[in-house]
């Protein structure tokens, strides 16, 4: 089980719960080298930028062969993750989401904008639960990502799913 401060503002859950799942050890003064991941590098909490800290933003490079000689400190992958979540994948969510949007808790929304970071955009199978604004449907749709990536990022799967069904019992309590 994953618990958050499930009062809080969508970008501040969003960014506690990426935290969490991108590289946890990470603290703002330490020192994060490049590391490959898939299909290019990755620093900071599994970005494959870095914003500067006068807003500049620098792509890492896809080329295996070639690695990128920076490091960033863990104050510099924070803005980075904030930039990201905050222009890129809350918004997409939200988008992909459309009216339905509105239905769901900032938790849950915190909660598939990680679920998008992972993918780069949501699943259509999870878009699918969202707009039917049934909370048993998150769990199926869930459910169909558990094999994704050979199992690798099934307990983040069932985190995610955790933390939505808590924050959508808190909307329920307060009913």
């Amino acid at each position: 089980t994953i618990s958050g401060n499930f009062s809080g503002e969508l970008l501040d859950q969003a960014t506690e719960l990426l935290m969490k799942f991108e590289n946890s050890g990470i603290t703002a003064t330490t020192i994060c080298e490049p590391k490959w991941d898939v299909n290019n590098w990755r620093i900071g909490y599994g970005s494959s930028t870095i914003t500067k800290a006068d807003g500049t933003i620098l792509k890492l490079s896809n080329n295996r062969a070639s690695k990128p000689n920076i490091t960033i400190t863990g104050e510099d992958a924070a803005r980075d993750l904030k930039r990201r979540l905050s222009n890129e994948f809350i918004p997409r969510v939200l988008k992909q989401l459309g009216a339905s949007a509105n239905y769901w808790t900032n938790g849950t929304k915190a909660a598939l904008a990680s679920i998008c970071y992972n993918y780069g955009s949501l699943p259509q199978v999870i878009v699918n639960a969202a707009q039917s604004k049934d909370i048993n449907n998150f769990s199926g749709a869930i459910n169909t990502l558990l094999p994704d990536n050979g199992g690798i990022t099934k307990k983040r799967r069932l985190k995610e799913l955790s933390y939505i069904l808590q924050a959508e019992n808190l909307k329920l309590d307060k009913d």
